[in-house]
């Protein structure tokens, strides 16, 4: 986990280490999975998919602005010389609010929950609150960690936590512990591992180091970094629970409107399946966050919009790829690793890889929004994004054929709509400077 140099090793270092990570993490969660659905009936596989899909569109959706957040303002404060432990403290007692707003909600819903997702089973509500606690210093650590370019961290804690759950759900297996809730126990063991690390790795790094002095108004005045932290945080709040609710809305959907245990897991497998080949493009907006920031706040737009041109063509590219490459071979690796009762068709594996795309390319224009301090904008769009996938389950259509084209017309709407506020953002900051210009004596 040595870091040294990782600040030094230009813009695409940082993306690339945990794209490998995230690699890693794919592969090891589809192992996960595919263990699970071996051992575990349909009804019982069915409902940790739900269990999944809530940890990922409702946890991970909560604490992520943590980590976008954390990123932006840390880049902020070291492009100006200026110590990071502000920052943190704002955000580790938002983490901490959130948390304990989050098991109260889980207290209040707990029979409802059970109810809905989960046969009347309360472990699996048990369950998401101890990820909940686990995942406020992980998020918080990773904000931390890509803001000062320490990715040698962010990169093997995020690899870690996909192999220790691999192996807590292995040795489960091995000792006979065949449950729904068994299996779903490997999340939380992984994420209390990782959190306990990352808090020691986060501390070291924040408070090691002496703070920049500061004198007179100096000392007084709000900076770049911890300037509207907490309002920001609330709009990606907003955007990432519509985000995560928009990515992992099928299987929840099939799960609770449908009666065919068959199709959550199946949509759960597909799900799974259509990231491996892009996930690892998602880590370009933490990745790139930092440099983003360093080009607003030097005044580089032309640095700024090609940095962002590249990565919307590498992402394209690889993109393209991939949804060919999962319609033709989707089919038969989820036969191969999850069984015949999980099967879906090419044309739907090639959809859902499609929609996949455009919500990883809809997050990279997130991270430039971000960059700019939009965080409104981003709100907006994602909101729009997840309406739009409600509005297509009213379709007179079956209930596959409604998520498919929910998660399409919603991710494709978002990114329509971020690309407008970019633009819309850019153009003003053209006129804004033009403006100067002409009333600087």
């Amino acid at each position: 986990m040595n870091d040294a140099g990782e600040t030094s090793g230009g813009i695409w270092r940082g993306p690339a280490l945990i794209s490998v990570a995230l690699v890693v993490l794919g592969i090891a969660t589809y192992a996960y999975l595919t263990i699970a659905a071996r051992v575990l009936d349909p009804d019982q596989y069915g409902q940790l998919a739900a269990f999944w899909s809530l940890v990922f569109a409702v946890l991970a959706g909560s604490f992520a602005p943590l980590e976008v957040e954390g990123t932006r303002a840390v880049s902020a404060q070291r492009a100006v010389d200026h110590p990071a432990g502000p920052v943190v403290r704002r955000l580790a007692w938002l983490a901490l609010l959130l948390t304990g707003v989050l098991l109260m909600i889980f207290g209040a819903g707990r029979t409802f929950l059970a109810d809905t997702l989960f046969d009347g089973n309360s472990a699996y509500v048990a369950l998401l609150g101890a990820v909940a606690v686990a995942f406020a210093p992980i998020y918080l650590g990773r904000g931390v960690f890509a803001g000062h370019g320490r990715f040698g961290r962010y990169s093997t804690l995020l690899a870690g936590e996909g192999l220790v759950r691999l192996a807590a759900v292995s040795a489960l297996v091995v000792a006979g512990l065949i449950t729904g809730p068994a299996v779903a126990a490997a999340v939380p063991i992984a994420a209390w591992l990782v959190a306990a690390l990352t808090l020691v790795l986060m501390v070291d790094l924040v408070w090691r180091r002496p703070a920049t002095p500061q004198v007179g108004d100096a000392a007084r005045a709000p900076t770049p970094g911890t300037q509207g932290v907490a309002a920001n945080f609330g709009s990606l709040l907003v955007a990432s629970l519509a985000s995560q609710g928009l990515n992992n809305a099928g299987p929840l959907t099939a799960q609770a409107l449908g009666d065919d245990p068959a199709l959550t897991g199946g949509l759960l497998a597909a799900f799974i399946l259509v990231r491996v080949p892009v996930m690892f493009i998602s880590a370009l907006q933490s990745g790139f966050i930092p440099s983003l920031v360093g080009a607003v706040r030097s005044g580089e737009d032309a640095e700024f919009h090609e940095l962002l041109r590249g990565v919307l063509l590498r992402v394209s590219g690889v993109g393209a790829v991939a949804v060919v490459g999962a319609g033709i071979a989707g089919p038969f690796i989820v036969g191969l690793f999850f069984g015949p009762d999980y099967q879906l068709s090419g044309v739907d594996f090639a959809v859902l890889t499609l929609a996949t795309l455009a919500f990883v390319l809809a997050s990279i224009l997130q991270a430039a929004l971000v960059a700019l301090q939009r965080h409104r904008v981003v709100a907006g769009a994602w909101v729009i994004g997840l309406l739009l996938y409600g509005l297509a389950l009213l379709l007179p259509l079956p209930l596959l054929r409604q998520v498919e084209l929910g998660y399409l017309i919603g991710t494709f709407g978002v990114c329509l709509l971020l690309a407008l506020g970019l633009e819309l953002s850019s153009g003003s900051r053209r006129r804004q400077r033009s403006v100067a210009r002409e009333t600087t004596p």
